[in-house]
């Protein structure tokens, strides 16, 4: 079971045998909704403090074994798919949603801010994975540079608009 708890008591979670799997979310003010009932598989669940929650939904593409994934967002009311294809989504308490996804010859940094997605990454040589975003909106992630793991980040030049900087390494 993959499951979260935000700092404002909010909790998501993952329910059933995938596929098939849903997901589920507990305010504490009017209590458990389902948010997802497909056939599909959904994980990569985050919630954060306004209750507000992201997922990638997995479904199959064409008729042979491939699965397109989705990255939904829930945001107190309705349910938005934000991306076609994407891994590893996570969310800040301004709705900024910031997950990876493969570009056509590696994996690169997207983030959504509500109006528009942005892609934090243009590199073709290495793979950018697992990003994480606070709630002042920098981002930071690994990058596999085929020896080993660093830890990059990229802060927002003007609050106002959410565009990163140039990425810096840790």
């Amino acid at each position: 079971v993959d499951w979260r708890l935000s700092d404002g008591g909010h909790v998501v979670w993952q329910q059933g045998d995938c596929p098939g799997c849903n997901v589920y979310f507990y305010d504490p003010a009017s209590g458990t909704t389902q948010l997802s009932d497909d056939p599909h598989v959904d994980t990569d669940i985050r919630v954060n403090g306004n209750g507000h929650a992201v997922w990638r939904s997995e479904r199959p593409y064409g008729s042979g074994p491939g699965v397109e994934s989705r990255i939904v967002h829930y945001d107190g009311i309705t349910s938005e798919v934000v991306a076609v294809g994407g891994f590893s989504p996570d969310i800040n308490n301004h709705d900024q949603i910031v997950w990876q996804a493969l570009d056509g010859s590696d994996y690169d940094i997207f983030l959504f801010d509500g109006p528009t997605t942005l892609r934090l990454t243009h590199d073709d040589a290495f793979d950018d994975t697992y990003p994480k975003i606070s709630d002042t909106g920098a981002v930071a992630w690994l990058r596999d540079d085929g020896h080993d793991d660093e830890v990059m980040w990229a802060t927002p030049e003007d609050p106002a608009t959410h565009i990163p900087t140039t990425p810096q390494e840790w």
